[in-house]
């Protein structure tokens, strides 16, 4: 089945509340939501756990700038209503993370401004930019605009029907800022294994959940970052001699949190508090595993 197929068998079981607009929620053409799509579940919940849409690209007016290039990769998302998505979904894939358009503008992001190339507005933005190029002026503020701003080329370079958001350097988020997730062929019942959720589950089959709305914390997804740690990190308890009070310490000794950070090097803040509470449980201080096997040879 071609990605195109796939994506005609969307559920549209869809909660009221994320339809409409705030206007009026009869407006089902506007959408105060935008999502980011990405290919697998794992992607996903790699998004969710560490807390961070990633930046792709360069995209904008000034991506082939290498001097600015770096200003221009940005996360990207979609206003698309969400019961019209699924020509997006077939290009760019089937699961989604979504938030509110009003948190988007609050980290920076903003629309996509699409220009008809050889037209007044593009004219205007060719001779400003490269004004710049000129005079090799790559601190001006234009920089900060371009990235938001595509040329519409008929035929090769229409992507004007994707509405989209584009956030700088990538968006962060808390898990509660999170809307929504829209997942597929009972990725439910995957996703409840490696997250925790608090929000109804919104599905048209019982048996075939495709919607689900996720407001906060992870669970058995810190089961399987805990894990990562244990493999590399002991209790010293077992390891160390205890003298006067305290271990006796050959190797550096580590915190919960010094550990954590070694093993995962980003993670999303409320998940890091939990992991780093649920090792203080178990230890207040660690030994790194390969130091000490070193330190027997």
């Amino acid at each position: 089945m071609s990605r195109a197929e796939e994506g005609k068998d969307f559920d549209h079981g869809i909660p009221e509340k994320f339809l409409g607009y705030w206007r009026d929620p009869r407006w089902r053409d506007m959408s105060d939501f935008v999502v980011h799509f990405t290919t697998t579940l794992d992607r996903l919940l790699s998004i969710i756990s560490e807390g961070l849409v990633r930046p792709s690209g360069p995209f904008g007016r000034g991506m082939k700038v290498d001097e600015v290039a770096e200003k221009h990769l940005s996360a990207c998302f979609s206003e698309i209503p969400l019961d019209l998505i699924d020509r997006l979904m077939a290009r760019h894939g089937r699961y989604g993370v979504g938030f509110a358009k009003k948190y988007l503008v609050e980290s920076g992001g903003a629309r996509v401004w699409y220009v008809d190339k050889y037209q007044a507005p593009d004219l205007a933005l060719f001779d400003l930019v490269g004004d710049l190029l000129r005079a090799k002026d790559f601190e001006n503020r234009l920089w900060s605009l371009t990235p938001f701003i595509d040329t519409v080329v008929e035929s090769t370079h229409e992507f004007e029907w994707e509405r989209e958001w584009r956030v700088p350097e990538g968006l962060e988020f808390r898990l509660e800022d999170v809307a929504f997730v829209i997942l597929f062929e009972g990725g439910q019942l995957e996703i409840v294994e490696k997250v925790t959720v608090g929000a109804p589950v919104v599905n048209r089959w019982e048996d075939d959940p495709h919607w689900i709305a996720l407001p906060d914390a992870l669970a058995s997804e810190m089961d399987r970052r805990t894990a990562a740690v244990l493999e590399k990190f002991v209790d010293p308890v077992e390891y160390l001699y205890w003298d006067d009070g305290d271990y006796v310490w050959p190797v550096q000794k580590y915190s919960s949190e010094m550990a954590v950070d070694e093993v995962h090097e980003r993670l999303e803040p409320k998940l890091r508090e939990e992991l780093v509470e649920y090792l203080d449980n178990i230890s207040p201080d660690w030994i790194r595993l390969s130091d000490y096997r070193e330190l027997d040879e």
